[in-house]
This record gives C-alpha cells, sequence and structure tokens, in this order.
C-alpha cells in the first residue's frame, strides 16, 4: 500500500508559516523534499540569519555571498517581506565594522523595497584578547 505524503498536500500558505519558523539556510534545504518544494522557499514571508558566528574573514565572506545570494533569488519574485533577522557574532569589531556592516546596510535597503513589517538586527560583537588580522 503507498503511503500518502501529507505535507505536500497543505497549502502553501501553512507551508510557508512553518518555514518561517526556520533559519532561511533550513528554508533553502528544504528545496531537495520534492518538485513543489524547489522554490517554494523563496515566497516565504521571514528571512531569518540567526545564529551566525564571524570568526574568520572566510566566514565573513561566506555569510555575506549566502545573504545576497537568498536575496538575489527573490528579487523580481514580487514577495513581500514580513520579516527580516539578522543575528551575528562577531569575534571582534573588525569584522563588523569594515567587512559586515557596509553590506548590512544594503541589505535593509533591499528588504525595505520588499514593503518590510519588522527587521530585527542583533549584532553582539566579542573582543578577544589577540587578533590575527591574517585569519
Amino acid at each position: 500500500m503507498r503511503r500518502r505524503n501529507r505535507i505536500n498536500q497543505l497549502p502553501d500558505k501553512i507551508l510557508h508559516r512553518i518555514l518561517s519558523f526556520l533559519t532561511t539556510k533550513e528554508a533553502v534545504t528544504t528545496s531537495i523534499l520534492s518538485k513543489r518544494w524547489i522554490h517554494l522557499w523563496i515566497s516565504v514571508p521571514n528571512l531569518n540569519f540567526t545564529n551566525i558566528t564571524i570568526d574568520s574573514i572566510k566566514s565573513n565572506n561566506k555569510f555575506n555571498e549566502s545573504v545576497y545570494s537568498v536575496l538575489a533569488s527573490r528579487d523580481g519574485a514580487g514577495y513581500d517581506l514580513d520579516g527580516f533577522h539578522l543575528d551575528i557574532q562577531y569575534v571582534n569589531h573588525h569584522f563588523a565594522y569594515r567587512r559586515s556592516f557596509p553590506h548590512v546596510v544594503k541589505w535593509i535597503n533591499i528588504v525595505v523595497r520588499r514593503n518590510l513589517k519588522h527587521l530585527n538586527l542583533n549584532h553582539d560583537i566579542d573582543e578577544p584578547d589577540t587578533y590575527d588580522p591574517e585569519r
């Protein structure tokens, strides 16, 4: 007897609500579930970039590229945004002020054009005892 996939029978509105509780990375990952899910994450009304740690130039660049990629994927789709959430832990102020904050300002400008309702920014900057600029 073939089992029915009940989650795929749910309306998009309910699936969007479920995906809204995930981080954006997790929501994007759901695109491998089935053909229906490939582009479902693009129309999720909340983008959640949470529990992010920036501890190197490489991690900073990778995160920036990820956010731009998500925003570019949604660009032109015409979907409004209810929420944009950034929760980032920086190991030092250099990564925050020089390498990240200019991008954050650009991201805010992009999401505001999507009729953004809620903006949540949490940037925590730790200063380690030593700083290696080559890291």
